[in-house]
């Protein structure tokens, strides 16, 4: 699980950094970083129930 939330962290800073590269507003940096830390951590815990099932 440590490592989920890792990567997500991870997916969530380069996000961050790719919005303000492109001059994006704080809001935008903030919302681009929050919607993939989300969605990487949910795609990582479905995928880390579908191979542990009995965890």
């Amino acid at each position: 699980m440590a490592i989920v939330a890792l990567s997500a962290v991870v997916v969530a800073l380069v996000a961050a950094v790719v919005v303000m590269a492109v001059n994006g507003g704080p809001l935008a940096i903030l919302g681009a970083g929050g919607t993939s830390l989300a969605a990487s951590f949910t795609v990582g815990m479905g995928v880390l129930q579908h191979l542990k099932p009995g965890s």
